[in-house]
């Protein structure tokens, strides 16, 4: 049951990096149409909104996929230096992934105040805040869930093997 809760995860995640991927093959679109409508005297007011939008969603969609391949940045000092080590990183994946969590209760709790309010971003072409903080919830919400799901995998793995 948990490797099919692992795979079902991973990919999710997978498919998440592809669209913040997409998203990026996107952003370069249209700044370069950007580059090429100044050149002929006709800017536009909104590719450098969008292309500030569209880079905090593409790293919020990479986050799940970076944090299942361990990507992240660590300061292994300790962990490495300790016994009994893989219990010391499965209860701080616990930790992290608790972290997370209530980081996305915070933020969904905003997201849902900034959608009631109406407020929207200060910028030329303003969008609703919800729709950022839905990414970063959702970038950061299946982060937490790699974290608890590497963890719960070592314990399982751990007990099967002795």
């Amino acid at each position: 049951m948990i490797h099919v809760l692992d795979h079902g995860l991973a990919t999710l995640s997978r498919g998440l990096v592809w669209c913040g991927g997409v998203l990026l093959v996107v952003l370069v679109g249209i700044t370069c149409f950007e580059v090429i409508a100044r050149a002929v005297g006709h800017p536009t007011a909104w590719v450098n909104d969008y292309t500030a939008y569209g880079l905090l969603a593409s790293i919020f969609l990479s986050l799940p996929e970076i944090t299942r391949r361990r990507g992240h940045v660590a300061i292994s000092f300790l962990s490495d230096n300790l016994p009994g080590r893989l219990h010391f990183e499965s209860i701080m994946q616990v930790i992290a992934a608790i972290a997370l969590f209530f980081t996305v209760y915070l933020a969904a709790q905003i997201g849902v105040d900034q959608w009631r309010q109406g407020i929207e971003t200060i910028s030329a072409t303003p969008i609703p805040k919800a729709w950022l903080t839905g990414f970063m919830c959702l970038g950061l919400g299946v982060s937490g869930l790699e974290f608890l799901m590497a963890s719960v995998t070592s314990w399982a793995d751990r007990s099967v093997c002795g």
